[in-house]
């Protein structure tokens, strides 16, 4: 399974919280997304544990 990607650099700074924080509740154990940021262009991997 592939997991969800979320690409902030598109998003209004105030709002990238929010949506960051509301994703990671939402995670189910086991289960990761892939965050993209514009902070030097980097990826994280953010995920519970199973």
């Amino acid at each position: 399974m592939t997991q969800p990607v979320i690409d902030v650099r598109t998003i209004v700074p105030r709002e990238r919280h929010p949506l960051i924080f509301q994703n990671f509740q939402g995670l189910k154990p086991g289960e990761a997304f892939e965050l993209v940021n514009d902070h030097e262009v980097w990826r994280v991997r953010i995920g519970r544990p199973a």
